[in-house]
Order: structure tokens, then sequence, then C-alpha cells
């Protein structure tokens, strides 16, 4: 029925609507500056008119259909996926940068110097093979280039160490944000169980969702109840529901000298996030730390090797020793860097160091083949088949290096685009405009007013109404 009281309830509505409205506006303003925020909207609906029969219908007025979180899937899906695989590259090259900065070449304190330090003493050992001076400082540089390669393998063991830590660190992040994401799928469940949308709640777990990919990377399916599924490393589930799985860390397993992520029992290869680059670089074993620990193995167990073999068949200063070796002979190249180490013998006594081929203190032909050692094409075996020199080696080695290096950087930098691209993106459809927000404010206030002087025209008439009905 079309009356002034009708007419009454449809300005309360009014005004209704422009302070939810009005509230909404603010709330998107006070959180201009909130991470992971979410602007709203509030969607209005007519509702239901009254009909006038063959004349037509007449409006009843507004109702607030729903506040609405203004967010586009699809660019939540795009906007992971980046940051995941950004995540990793930037880790990866980070480890990669760290180990630039280890080996340190070139330079003239640095493995390469030490190597060219030893081969000149051998020369100056040619040159005065009965001088005690000259045979002790071989010593020392055979001291030396041993001290550069354990400098070396501590460096890599201390950066594995490292990196096994972080993934501790992640793991425990990663465990910390599925009880949240689980925890909230349960308070959306009930928030929304009588209608509606928890925006604010779901804008906590969209956050939690970000936090997540960027870890361990995984993919989020919606149920039609508002909860989310997060599964990694290609189906493994993290949370379902109400329940999240531990994520853990085992060390040398499933393979020795590496860690290991386990979630349920089952062995996870995250697909992307930055857990995945850590558990590249620490457990890689053609690249990264023990890709390179394993080539600086090589050489080492090399140099022992070439210069013990032309080094045992030589003579000492008295023309009778012979039979000794420079550096300590070393079995297996695994930790060859970690154990070269001068032969206590020559430790001892540098007269035993073995200049001469025959029994004359003179000779120097040894100390002769021990320099060609230098050149010698044949000394060492490449990654990639081949072989060259020990300086050929090492410098294949810190290209390769810097190789890497360069083409991860450049990784970094296209993957970092794509990424703040998306977030931009994201940002327009779903962050919060002052200026659009300031807007809405005065169009809101503009009918709050109209619906606030509808209001006071419907109480007149009802006045009047009252009025002429009282005489």
């Amino acid at each position: 029925m079309i009356n002034l009281l009708s007419s009454l309830t449809m300005a309360r509505k009014a005004l209704q609507a422009g302070q939810v409205a009005i509230q909404t506006t603010g709330h998107n303003i006070a959180n201009a500056n909130t991470p992971g925020y979410t602007r709203q909207r509030v969607d209005l609906v007519p509702t239901i008119p009254f009909s006038l029969g063959s004349a037509g219908s007449l409006g009843t007025g507004v109702d607030v259909k729903v506040v609405t979180r203004l967010r586009d899937l699809m660019l939540d899906s795009q906007f992971r996926d980046a940051h995941q695989t950004l995540g990793r590259q930037e880790t990866e090259e980070a480890t990669l940068s760290q180990i630039e900065g280890l080996i340190g070449e070139p330079s003239d304190s640095g493995l390469a110097s030490a190597m060219l330090a030893l081969f000149g003493s051998f020369h100056d050992l040619a040159n005065s093979p009965t001088d005690l001076a000259v045979r002790t400082v071989v010593r020392d540089k055979a001291r030396a280039l041993a001290d550069q390669f354990h400098r070396l393998d501590d460096g890599f063991e201390r950066l594995k160490i490292d990196l096994s830590n972080e993934i501790l660190v992640d793991v425990k992040q990663v465990n910390g944000l599925a009880q949240q994401i689980a925890d909230l799928n349960g308070q959306i469940a009930m928030s929304e169980g009588g209608g509606g949308t928890a925006n604010d709640l779901r804008d906590q777990r969209d956050q939690a969702l970000d936090d997540l990919s960027k870890l361990v990377g995984g993919s989020v399916i919606e149920d039609i109840g508002g909860q989310v599924r997060v599964t990694v490393g290609g189906g493994l589930t993290l949370v379902d529901g109400q329940t999240s799985v531990q994520l853990e860390a085992r060390t040398n397993d499933p393979d020795p000298d590496s860690v290991g992520l386990f979630l349920g029992g089952k062995l996870l290869m995250p697909g992307g996030g930055r857990m995945a680059g850590l558990l590249n670089s620490r457990n890689s074993a053609s690249g990264f730390v023990k890709g390179f620990q394993s080539q600086l193995d090589t050489l080492a167990k090399a140099v022992v090797d070439k210069v013990n073999t032309i080094h045992v068949a030589g003579y000492g200063m008295d023309g009778i020793t012979t039979g000794n070796n420079l550096f300590t002979p070393l079995v297996a190249t695994a930790g060859a860097a970690r154990s070269i180490a001068v032969d206590l013998a020559i430790e001892g006594d540098v007269t035993k160091i073995a200049a001469a081929a025959t029994a004359d203190p003179g000779d120097n032909s040894n100390a002769l083949a021990l320099v060609s050692l230098q050149d010698n094409s044949l000394a060492i075996t490449l990654p990639s088949g081949g072989t060259t020199t020990f300086g050929a080696y090492l410098s294949n080695l810190v290209s390769d290096l810097a190789s890497q290096e360069a083409g991860a950087k450049r990784s970094v930098s296209l993957h970092t685009t794509m990424a703040d691209f998306l977030t931009s993106r994201r940002d327009q459809a779903s962050g919060v405009s002052l200026d659009e927000e300031m807007t809405n404010l005065i169009r809101f206030q503009k009918a709050y007013e109209a619906a606030a002087h509808f209001t006071n025209v419907v109480n007149d008439l009802l006045g009047t109404l009252i009025n002429q009905l009282g005489r």
C-alpha cells in the first residue's frame, strides 16, 4: 500500500544505504596503506516495487545487496606465479654472488696467485737447487697454496651451513603461514555461514597466500564454502580447509650432504619460491655451492697428484733421499681441497725437496719438470671434457661462475619487471585510490543529505496530515 509511512520507510532505507556507503568509503580510506587490503564497494539494488496495475509500478526504495571486494582472481594467480619465480631467481642469484665473492678472482692474494707463486718458487729452485733459503720458500709457497684451498673449502662449508639454516627458518615461516591460512579458513566459514562475505578476513588470507607463494610456490583452489586448499610441489597438500600439514626439513636425506623437505612424510620438491632457490643452491651437484666446491676438489687433487708424481721420482739435496711427496697423497677427489697439505717429511726437512732427477745435488732437472707442469695442457680434465692447464682450469671455473652470475642477474631483472607490472595491475584493480574515494565520499554525502531532506519532507507531510485529522 502506498502511504506516507511507506515513504518514511523508503527514506530510512535511503539513509541506511548512504550510511553504509559512507562507512565503506571511510574504511577504504583508513586502510589505503594497509598491506594486502582490498578496496571494497557497496552494491545497491532497488527494493521490490509496488504494483499499480495497468499504471505500472512504483519504486519503494533501495537495499544494500552486498559489500564486495574488488578482487581479480586471475591477477592473483599471475601475481603469485610471478613472485614465486622471482623468489627462486633472487635466492639463486644471491648464492652465486656469495660464491663469486668467496672465490674472489682475479686477485693478487687468491688461489690463482698462490699457484703462480708455487710454480715461481719451482723456477727459483731450478736456478738454485742447493740454496736452503730457496727450498724454504718452496715449502712456504706449497703451504700457502694449501691454505688457499682450505680457505675456499671452509667458505663453501660455511655457505652450506648458512643455506641450511635459512631453509630451517623458512620452514618455520611456511608452517606458520599454513596454520594461519587454516585458521582463517575456519573463521571465514563461520563468518559467512549466515550469508555475506568476510572481506577483511579474506584479505588476511590472501596476504598469507601471497607470502606463502613467495616462499614455497604452490597453487590455490577455493571450494564452494569459501575455504581454500593449498598444494605445493606438484600436488602435495599443505592446507586443506581447517587442517594444515607440517613441513619438515631433514639433513642428509634423501642424499648425503643435502637438505630435504618432507610434507606428510613425502619428499617435497618446490616448483618455485625462495625455498626452491635455497634447495637448488644447497643441494645441486652440478652448480652453485656443491658444484663449484667439487671443481675446487678436482683442482686440488690434480695439483697434488701431478706434483707428487714428479717429486717422488726425484732426489733431495743429499743425493740419496728419494721417494718423498711434496704434498700428502690424497686417496679421493671429494674433500681434496679440505685435505691438501704439505707432506710431513718436507715440513720437517726442506733438504728432502726433490730438485734433482739424479743423485747429483746440483742437478735441477726435476725442478724444471715441476716448472713445466704450469704449462702442461694435459694437467687436468675440464668438466666439459678435454684437458687443460691448472691455470686455465681455474680461469674456466671463474668465467663459468661469472657467466652464471650475469645470467642470474638478467633473469632477476626480467622477472622483477614482470612482477612489478603485475603488482601494479593488481593495485589498480584492488588497491585504494584516495582521489576516487574522496569523489565517492562527496557523492555519498550528497545522497545522504538528499535522503535526510526527503525524510524531513515526509515528516512534515505526516505532521500536516495529523494536524488536519485532529481538527
